[in-house]
């Protein structure tokens, strides 16, 4: 499938593009896209040849009238302490709020290489799709998801044995590519104004979210034949998701054209990252949200690539391998920020010692002497590469320099220190000086 199409393309029929017709009733009759992975747990056998074999999942019914449930994933090792639990990633599938399923094979393999790589626990909502239930149905259904969230972490009957084994409730993301990365955006405006403790949620992610308007964009013009979202799919299928009555400048579509009160809730929304292509139809509208949310104060990681198509990663697993990469770096290091912010909130322990067995990290090495002032100390998390206990000062500085990634973050305090971390490494590893005050 090509990537993107030049404006010369001849004009299609929707309607046989989305593979959909419509019912006299005003449902939808839809074709099958993708083949559906059957809703059983499966063992992982640590085969890269099929991603379901990569994580162990199951099915959670959340609301039965609605007919809405969650598919459940985590990897098939648990964390190797309670202290140390996996951050949980909130998934919403994409498809114009019209078509496919938590069960379609790309959206359930994406979801078990996520939960074995990153690692994380991954909940994937089964939403109501529209006609048959326009909008803001799906947001309904996204934050009932939250809140059943926020019930298995206060243990309200009985808390899943996967989410109380391996989930931090203070670590977690909502993620979503297409209509997900709309639908991301609009349940965390919700969850603003909602009592979710003790779940925190740290961090948004949205891929090539799905917004438009009544103007188009230059990008829409030039892209009005693409092969894989044409203007005119793209009109339908908002004609199809939005309230009766609704046009593409409704806040559903286009927040950009919200107005001031919802433009300055925005600014209490944590960090975002919003990722694209410059292939996509789309990619002005995500371009103007990401100015809109910096325009707001909000943390705003932005990748957005040269070429590709709408949904490039369900055709091209190198750019499926790039868009894990990006999602795995934001998850680690806004995780990090969590750490930092215990820290600034003037969490104080009598030693050092302490502080370090809290966050759960283990202090494996010390330079320090009567002739040197800072103390330094390299910190890991406690289950990973235990064999640099040997040899650690010569293992220690080549394990340094192979660092590729270097970060370098503001001071903050901590009882009798302040705190520097110098660099940070993805799988748990950092660098910090301890300085007295």
């Amino acid at each position: 499938m090509e990537e993107k199409s030049s404006s010369s393309t001849p004009s299609m029929d929707p309607y046989k593009l989305l593979g959909i017709v419509q019912n006299p009733d005003g449902s939808l009759t839809r074709q099958t896209h993708f083949p559906s992975v059957p809703a059983i747990e499966e063992t992982s056998t640590g085969s890269n040849s099929d991603p379901s074999q990569l994580a162990l999942f199951k099915d959670i019914p959340l609301n039965s009238e609605n007919k809405t449930f969650i598919r459940l994933y985590r990897p098939p090792t648990p964390p190797p302490n309670a202290d140390n639990k996996l951050p949980l990633l909130i998934h919403f599938h994409g498809g114009g709020f019209i078509l496919f399923s938590v069960t379609s094979r790309p959206f359930h393999d994406a979801c078990c290489v996520k939960a074995a790589m990153i690692p994380a626990v991954v909940i994937s909502l089964e939403y109501r799709l529209a006609p048959e239930h326009r909008l803001p149905a799906a947001y309904d259904d996204a934050v009932e998801t939250i809140m059943w969230v926020r019930d298995q972490a206060v243990d309200v009957n009985g808390r899943d044995p996967w989410l109380k084994e391996c989930v931090d409730f203070s670590k977690c993301f909502l993620f979503g590519s297409s209509a997900g990365g709309n639908m991301v955006f609009q349940a965390a405006l919700r969850a603003l104004d909602m009592d979710i403790s003790p779940v925190k949620i740290i961090g948004l992610i949205m891929n090539q979210p799905y917004f438009s308007g009544v103007e188009r964009t230059e990008s829409e013009k030039r892209f009005f034949n693409d092969r894989i979202l044409p203007l005119p799919a793209n009109d339908l299928m908002w004609s199809l998701a939005l309230p009766n009555g609704a046009d593409r400048d409704h806040e559903f579509c286009n927040p950009m054209a919200a107005d001031e009160s919802l433009k300055e809730k925005m600014e209490r929304l944590p960090q975002c990252l919003v990722s694209g292509h410059g292939g996509d139809p789309l990619i002005d509208k995500q371009r103007e949200l990401v100015e809109m949310l910096e325009a707001r104060g909000v943390d705003v990681v932005v990748e957005f690539a040269e070429g590709g198509c709408h949904g490039i990663e369900i055709f091209d697993p190198l750019k499926a391998k790039a868009l894990l990469q990006s999602i795995k770096e934001f998850v680690n290091t806004t995780c990090l920020r969590v750490l930092e912010d215990f820290f600034k909130v003037g969490k104080v322990f009598p030693t050092l010692k302490q502080a370090f067995e809290k966050m759960d990290l283990e202090v494996i090495y010390e330079a320090c002497s009567p002739s040197v002032e800072d103390v330094q100390v390299l910190s890991r998390k406690r289950q990973t590469d235990a064999d640099l206990h040997g040899s650690l000062n010569r293992k220690i500085q080549r394990k340094l320099k192979q660092w590729r990634r270097k970060r370098k973050l503001e001071l903050i305090s901590e009882g009798e220190y302040q705190v520097r971390f110098i660099e940070v490494h993805a799988v748990g590893w950092s660098y910090v000086e301890l300085l007295p005050q």
